[in-house]
């Protein structure tokens, strides 16, 4: 069901680790249908022993700039931004990859960005791109494509044994727009898979895709009631850092 515009976050953890305490860095939540994007920061320990001893947080969304105009509302001719990156590896035997992936972003009106090495995954120290990972990578202070069109993936084939990768999707916020572009895959690059690919060109999922996809699934699961009255969508919440034993709530005030 759609909450509508979201406001705030409860978010948690059940102290049930000997290492339970956690310190969480924001929440992030994209709402699949309408593409917009709500951050919630937060900065501070969910933990027994640390702050304030609180293991749970209520926490706001932070207002979303259009990136448009500057302090005294003129039009910005170079607009920044930043890009998080979101990519997610399949569940698939061997569907992990150790080597290097660079991935290029192209805008409205032909505009695109250099070729950019994914390398320093927020989520995971150490390997990435490994069966069924998220992996986040930011990148501050660029010039704003715009909406987002396509963009091209590919990895090195540069692991002797475990170069093969099969992506599940790829999705991109633009931080400042609060926009979120979502880039389907589901397909091996690999040189000894499908049609021996390392590289590929994703083109974005739009909105009215998503609202067909949403509106087939409202089809099926609400059955006698009123279609202008219950909205459906998708909800996809990204924690930085990851943890477990993690609980999160959401409210929407009208």
């Amino acid at each position: 069901m759609s909450l509508g515009d979201l406001h705030k976050v409860r978010i948690w953890h059940d102290d049930s680790a000997m290492q339970s305490g956690w310190h969480l860095e924001y929440v992030r939540i994209v709402d699949e249908r309408t593409r917009k994007s709500y951050k919630f920061p937060c900065n501070r320990w969910l933990a027994r022993d640390e702050e304030d001893h609180k293991i749970i947080r209520e926490l706001e969304a932070t207002p979303i700039s259009d990136g448009l105009t500057d302090e005294n509302q003129n039009p910005r001719t170079h607009a920044e931004t930043s890009y998080e990156i979101t990519v997610k590896t399949t569940n698939r035997l061997k569907a992990g990859t150790d080597a290097r992936v660079f991935i290029q972003m192209y805008g409205e009106n032909g505009i695109q960005s250099d070729e950019l090495r994914l390398k320093k995954s927020a989520t995971h120290k150490g390997k990435m791109f490994e069966k069924d990972y998220v992996d986040i990578f930011s990148f501050k202070n660029m010039t704003s494509l715009g909406d987002l069109t396509k963009i091209k993936i590919r990895h090195d084939n540069s692991a002797f044994l475990s170069s093969g990768w099969h992506l599940e999707y790829v999705e991109i916020v633009d931080e400042e727009l609060g926009k979120s572009y979502s880039f389907p895959c589901n397909t091996w690059l690999a040189k000894d898979q499908e049609d021996r690919k390392i590289e590929r060109e994703l083109a974005v999922q739009t909105t009215e895709e998503l609202v067909k996809v949403s509106s087939e699934i409202e089809e099926e699961n609400v059955d006698g009631v009123n279609e202008q009255t219950v909205g459906i969508t998708t909800y996809r919440i990204v924690v930085k850092p990851v943890t477990l034993c993690k609980q999160v709530q959401m409210h929407a005030y009208s």
